[in-house]
Parts: structure tokens; C-alpha cells; sequence
């Protein structure tokens, strides 16, 4: 990837933080990778997608997953994850 394809966001306390403050950065480019580890990657796609759907469409997955690197982090916050998956497929009748 040439650097000059890369966009890099500092300033943010939360992931949709950054994700808000990321959005005007990205907007111009027609593929869009979150440099992540695979959970909070997805954190983040689900975010992009319900505050841009347009920009969502765009996101392809790095395809660097690993599978049982970190398991131990990887199974709580699965479930965490699936928690909010959870409750946006009750308040919006799919998963955002």
C-alpha cells in the first residue's frame, strides 16, 4: 500500500469517535480497510455501516485473521459483541 493511500485518525477517545472523525478522511476512496484486530474490526464496519452505508459498502476485510491468536481477549469480547449485534437486530430489526 503507497502511503499516500493511507489516512491515519489520532485524535479519538472511542471507535465511533473515530470513526465520526475518520468519515470526512475516508470519503474519497473506493475501498476502505480498518487496520484492526479482527473484533474491533468488525466493531468498527458495524459502526461505519450504520452511520454511512453508503461508505460501509466500500469496507473490505484485511485478510490477516488469525485464528486462534489471542483467544483469551477474542471470547469475551465476541460475546460483548454479540450482545450489541443482539440488541440492534431487536431495536432496528437487523444488525447494524
Amino acid at each position: 500500500m503507497p502511503a499516500e493511500g493511507i489516512v491515519l485518525e489520532e485524535e479519538a477517545t472511542s471507535t465511533w469517535e473515530n470513526l465520526t472523525l475518520t468519515v470526512p478522511l475516508i470519503e474519497a476512496f473506493d475501498t476502505i480497510i480498518i487496520a484492526s484486530d479482527p473484533l474491533h474490526a468488525w466493531r468498527s464496519h458495524r459502526y461505519l455501516v450504520r452511520h454511512r452505508p453508503d461508505l460501509g459498502a466500500r469496507l473490505v476485510f484485511a485478510d490477516d485473521y488469525r485464528l486462534l491468536e489471542r483467544w483469551w481477549l477474542k471470547l469475551p469480547i465476541a460475546a460483548f459483541e454479540l450482545v450489541f449485534v443482539t440488541r440492534d437486530w431487536l431495536r432496528y430489526g437487523r444488525a447494524a
